[in-house]
């Protein structure tokens, strides 16, 4: 996932829903402050997801 990870409700509710999947999920932030909010990323971890985070 990439772009304005903090306010898209889109990629929010995406998050939620690989959850479902043995995914891996990968964000890209388009600025640090832009990153995945935390709660989102305590949820998918509390599912066992794995995540990666990358920058520039």
């Amino acid at each position: 996932m990439a772009g304005d990870l903090k306010n898209g409700r889109t990629v929010h509710s995406l998050a939620r829903l690989l959850c479902l999947y043995n995914v891996t999920l990968r964000y890209v932030p388009y600025q640090a402050d832009l990153a995945m909010p935390k709660e989102i990323v305590e949820y998918v971890a509390k599912h066992g997801i794995r995540q990666e985070v990358f920058t520039r």
